[in-house]
C-alpha cells in the first residue's frame, strides 16, 4: 500500500511540476523488513525547473499518510 501512495505522488509530481528529476529513496521501505512502515525520499530538481514551478511545489514539500 505504501508503494502505491508513492507511485501516486510521483505521477502527480510529474504532471504538475516536471518529468525531469532524480529521487533518492531510504527508510524501512528500502530495507529487508517484511512490513515497512515508512519511505523516505528526496527529490532533486534543476534550479530552473524549481524556479519555473515554484508555485506548485508547496503541495509536495511534505507528504505523510499519518493523521
Amino acid at each position: 500500500m505504501l508503494f502505491v501512495h508513492f507511485l501516486r505522488y510521483l505521477a502527480d509530481f510529474k504532471s504538475r511540476v516536471s518529468h525531469d528529476f532524480s529521487i533518492w529513496l531510504n527508510g524501512s521501505f528500502a530495507t529487508r523488513k517484511e512490513n515497512p512502515k515508512d519511505l523516505d525520499f528526496v527529490v532533486f530538481l534543476d534550479h530552473r525547473v524549481y524556479e519555473a514551478q515554484e508555485r506548485f511545489l508547496d503541495k509536495f514539500w511534505t507528504f505523510s499518510l499519518e493523521d
